[in-house]
């Protein structure tokens, strides 16, 4: 297959799907009829479709320069959670009129497009709520038991080349190369040369497996008393990956909204630990992970806001808040940071 997120599927700028042509699309393959709103994204188009019934479904229509493989492995894990971890509250593929789980387009405006239906999962999405112990806790909990629910799962296109995938933060030099702020350009560089130095040699030894890779509060629903994860949304980056690395994408996105981020980390970490317990390689290297994840959280949307100009305020909405965590992992020290990490581990184990 083609290397199907290189970086032009990130910054290559395309007419968005209209509405009626999703509608058409939806008409014609899946016989549903109703009203199409149009949702925010990263890079691809995503429509709320309300049918004539009530019903309302979540339809993705590719990126153009997206390589069909990469739609059929999002379809493939939702259908393997499906019929082998039925207690996830994850959307469930809408199969089309010929019965599939996707299909690209043959004819019209979004010709050559790959396309997806899906349940929609209703709920408040954790950055919306306030964070607590407890909920990080089950964020680390629930991290862990759909990692132990994707154990089994493979699919070719799982070990596609990927810019958020840690395994490749070295892509990132020459992204932020790119990036107009000379004092950020040496800070950023600076800190890759150090991830790269802690965090390549020691990924290949490390117990890997396909992952979400990308638990962050725009993609997990709480519930209403804000205690405990009560759904995940968007497989978009399912990657073959460590193990850890689900977990430091996990950890990263619990940091920003409160000042003892070592305690934050500390709270979702002894909950993955819990269920799935880590080996002293893993916890040993999780400080540096975290720290790759929020540079990577920084760098590919900076990135993206001078490449793709029309989609600036999305990829930005979280700029600050990114920043601002990267200058405070950047003041822990990474042993201090380990210790503490053992010991909620070691406190969760008595």
């Amino acid at each position: 297959m083609t290397n199907p997120q290189s970086r032009s599927a990130l910054h290559a700028s395309f007419d968005p799907a209209r509405a009626e042509d999703a509608a058409f699309v939806a008409l014609s393959e899946y016989a549903m009829d109703g009203t199409m709103d149009r949702l925010t994204g990263e890079k691809d188009d995503n429509f709320l479709l309300t049918t004539n019934k009530g019903e309302r479904f979540l339809m993705k229509v590719a990126h153009p320069n997206e390589d069909a493989e990469v739609m059929a492995l999002q379809s493939a894990v939702l259908l393997f959670l499906e019929g082998h971890a039925t207690k996830f509250r994850v959307q469930r593929v809408v199969r089309n009129v010929d019965g599939r789980a996707d299909f690209v387009v043959g004819e019209g405006p979004l010709s050559g497009r790959s396309v997806r239906m899906t349940t929609y999962l209703d709920g408040t999405l954790m950055r919306m709520a306030s964070s607590s112990a407890r909920l990080r806790r089950h964020v680390g909990e629930t991290c862990a038991a759909l990692s132990a629910a994707l154990v089994g799962f493979d699919h070719p296109a799982a070990h596609r080349h990927l810019l958020w995938d840690l395994q490749h933060v070295h892509d990132l030099r020459p992204l932020i190369e790119e990036l107009n702020d000379l004092d950020d350009r040496n800070l950023l560089l600076g800190e890759l040369e150090r991830l790269e130095r802690l965090v390549a040699p020691r990924q290949t030894s490390l117990r890997s497996q396909v992952i979400h890779n990308d638990l962050s509060t725009d993609n997990l629903l709480v519930t209403d008393d804000a205690n405990e994860v009560a759904g995940i949304i968007d497989f978009g980056d399912v990657v073959h990956a460590p193990l850890v690395n689900d977990l430091a994408v996990a950890v990263s996105y619990q940091l920003s909204s409160t000042t003892d981020v070592v305690a934050a980390a500390c709270d979702v970490v002894s909950g993955f630990h819990s269920v799935t317990p880590l080996s002293e390689g893993e916890l040993s290297l999780l400080p540096a992970l975290v720290t790759a994840r929020t540079l990577t959280w920084v760098t590919i949307p900076a990135w993206r806001a001078v490449r793709v100009p029309n989609n600036r305020e999305y990829v930005l909405r979280n700029a600050e808040r990114s920043r601002t965590q990267l200058h405070k992992l950047l003041g822990i020290h990474d042993e201090y940071f380990v210790e503490e990490l053992f010991r909620a581990c070691r406190m969760e184990e008595t």
